[in-house]
């Protein structure tokens, strides 16, 4: 299933994108999705070892929580920056 990320700050800086599309295993969860990413951008590595905020529809969401086809997720170290 696909996954949308939508990075900021450190995150952004790292994948040199506003977001990237992740392909995760259909009982994938958000940690799933965050190595996914880090494989295809691997300076998102550091970044994904590090201390992150990660946010669906507004709610926080934890590494171990599911994460369904067609979700996006928004990373960004803390706080969470708009733009």
């Amino acid at each position: 299933m696909q996954v949308t990320i939508k990075c900021y700050g450190a995150a952004r800086a790292a994948t040199g994108r506003k977001a990237v599309e992740v392909e995760v295993a259909d009982d994938a969860t958000v940690g799933d999705a965050l190595a996914a990413l880090a494989r295809a951008h691997p300076d998102f590595e550091r970044c994904r070892q590090a201390e992150l905020v990660v946010m669906r529809d507004s709610a926080h969401v934890e590494r171990t929580d599911a994460v369904a086809d067609g979700d996006v997720l928004s990373v960004s170290n803390p706080p969470m920056v708009e733009d």
